[in-house]
């Protein structure tokens, strides 16, 4: 009997602490993920590059410009073309073509606590002389070229010959000084420009450089502007269209320097390319 008086005893403590810890307000657990990326430490790597002397400052005479192409093993013909029509387009440019820039602004003032003002707008840059880019793709000569990385860089103009460039290395420690002056420089009648473009791709970089350039050499000369004005409705609201186009031409490439960057693998181009315009 005694020990059927324990044994009850015992099944009740056990349910007694048993009730008491289902009746305690469970505690929640919270998990929280970071979706933020770690900022990475690793400073670029800069790589010294080893280049001909044209590259960086064109030779004086028959010599044009310098052309780019992924370099295609075992194509080597293909590439050479390739290069060569790059080149074309860039001349083409310089030759002559227009800078179209247009620019359209909305306004809405309905709401009586403020306004409300979206604009957008683009730049282009575009041949004016068709004839003449097939002229000069049909005419250009290689006189002399390299490789760098995946990259085919030729030398191009209307006559070969015997070419016997100075290799000399490059990188951010040694920047020229053109690469370090305004956009715009003048002297007497010449007109130089100064572009910078930036790409994971060696030609994207080079194209844009060329760009920036002749955007320069554009907003520098005297612009022709059109624009539309409409207003509705007491102000409630306007819209503006702006369009600038300017027609540039005689531009010669003088100089291009190229620096390159490694960082977690992503290899990065950036290319200065310097213009001379020759204010008629």
């Amino acid at each position: 009997m005694k020990q059927m008086i324990i044994f009850l005893l015992l099944l009740f403590s056990f349910l007694g602490c048993a009730t008491n810890q289902s009746n305690q307000p469970k505690q929640k657990v919270e998990l929280s993920v970071s979706t933020q990326q770690p900022i990475s430490t690793i400073a670029p790597q800069t790589t010294k590059l080893s280049v001909p002397d044209w590259f960086i400052s064109l030779p004086d005479g028959d010599i044009e410009a310098i052309g780019i192409a992924h370099d295609k093993l075992f194509k080597e013909e293909e590439t050479k073309q390739l290069a060569k029509e790059h080149a074309a387009v860039l001349l083409s440019r310089c030759h002559g073509s227009f800078n179209v820039n247009k620019r359209a602004t909305f306004t809405n003032d309905a709401d009586a606590m403020g306004s409300d003002e979206q604009s957008a707008q683009f730049e282009v840059i575009v041949s004016s002389d068709l004839n003449y880019l097939k002229q000069v793709a049909d005419s250009l000569k290689i006189c002399d070229h390299f490789r760098l990385h995946n990259y085919y860089i030729s030398l191009l103009g209307n006559k070969t010959g015997s070419f016997k460039p100075s290799m000399v290395e490059i990188s951010d420690d040694s920047l020229p000084v053109w690469c370090k002056q305004n956009a715009i420089q003048t002297k007497d009648t010449e007109v130089y420009s100064l572009g910078v473009g930036k790409s994971e791709d060696l030609i994207s970089a080079w194209d844009k450089a060329y760009d920036a350039a002749l955007k320069q050499l554009a907003g520098y000369k005297q612009t022709q502007v059109s624009s539309v004005t409409q207003e509705t409705y007491d102000n409630q609201s306007k819209s503006v269209a702006l369009e600038t186009s300017t027609v540039l031409g005689n531009v010669k490439p003088l100089n291009h320097y190229v620096t390159c960057q490694t960082k977690e693998g992503l290899t990065t181009y950036q290319v200065w390319c310097r213009l001379k315009y020759h204010m008629e």
